[in-house]
């Protein structure tokens, strides 16, 4: 791991376990819950976590933990801290974690985490963490948020969660007493258009907002004086861990954007060094996407 000798490993990982229970869902609550409380329709979005203090964190637990069961990718990075919050953190149940369905041979799902909760009920979540940018101008997608890799959408997404993840534990050994999709993240808007006015309906009001551009469109980005900004490298994407790798300056960003796109067009996130400055409190993540995307390359 990259981390210089301000912040350690196990620092970085607790930020991150931190910003997972913590952190605003990216979804919002729509339909499942009425009222009263009780459920109207199968499945929702997880709400209402208890928050987690980070002096109950077991520092040297967390890391071993990760060290031995270490994840590359974002996604699965994320599912290992979700499934310490919930075993090791609030000390619950878990009956199911990354269980394979299969039918007639064939694998056609998997179940992320049924756990028992604090009131003893059982409750099947599907785990997500995403970051969509904000393209509406007219385009071939079926959505308005696009991935970096446009493959995926914000749509796309919420339909799998509750079309098909969410249903694989309607017909199981398990009757579930919530179904819930439990989705951290962020969107990245343009600074061309940082407020849109068509929002969409299942984004949560306070979700995480980042600031997206073109790798030719450095420019675009405020840089007052001697801002710095840090590279955040995967699977550390969660959390802003400002020491993962040197400072860039802003005088230098340039340069380094164009070095970093010149033999890939691989997207990168920044975080902004907030000791020495602030981006007007809405662009801490930038997401620079190379002068191709959303066009889908495997390079």
């Amino acid at each position: 791991m990259d981390a210089d000798d301000n912040e350690s490993p196990a620092t970085i990982f607790v930020r991150d376990l931190v910003w997972v229970a913590n952190s605003s869902s990216l979804l919002t609550v729509s339909g499942g819950m009425t009222s009263t409380g009780a459920h109207n329709e199968p499945f929702c979005v997880a709400s209402d976590q208890p928050s987690l203090n980070q002096s109950k964190i077991d520092v040297d637990h967390l890391q071993d933990f990760l060290t031995k069961n270490p994840r590359n990718s974002v996604g699965r990075y994320f599912e290992s801290l979700v499934y310490y919050w919930i075993k090791y953190i609030r000390g619950l149940e878990v009956l199911v974690c990354n269980e394979q369905i299969k039918r007639a041979g064939r694998t056609i799902g998997e179940i992320d985490l049924v756990f028992r909760n604090e009131q003893d009920q059982l409750v099947h979540w599907e785990t997500a963490v995403k970051f969509f940018l904000h393209f509406p101008q007219p385009h071939s997608f079926s959505s308005d948020y696009v991935g970096p890799n446009s493959r995926d959408t914000l749509d796309r997404k919420i339909n799998h969660l509750f079309g098909h993840q969410l249903k694989q534990s309607l017909d199981g050994p398990i009757n579930a007493d919530f179904r819930e999709a439990f989705v951290r993240g962020c969107i990245f808007y343009h600074p061309s258009n940082l407020s849109p006015d068509r929002k969409h309906s299942r984004l949560h009001a306070a979700h995480l907002r980042g600031r997206w551009i073109h790798s030719s469109e450095v420019n675009k980005l405020p840089q007052p004086g001697n801002w710095n900004y840090r590279l955040m490298r995967k699977p550390h994407w969660l959390a802003m861990t400002l020491n993962q790798m040197p400072a860039i300056p802003s005088m230098e960003i340039d340069r380094w954007v164009e070095q970093q796109f010149e033999h890939s067009d691989r997207p990168v996130m920044l975080c902004t060094d907030r000791s020495t400055g602030n981006l007007d409190g809405a662009a801490d993540r930038i997401m620079i996407v190379s002068d191709q995307w959303p066009s889908y390359s495997k390079k």
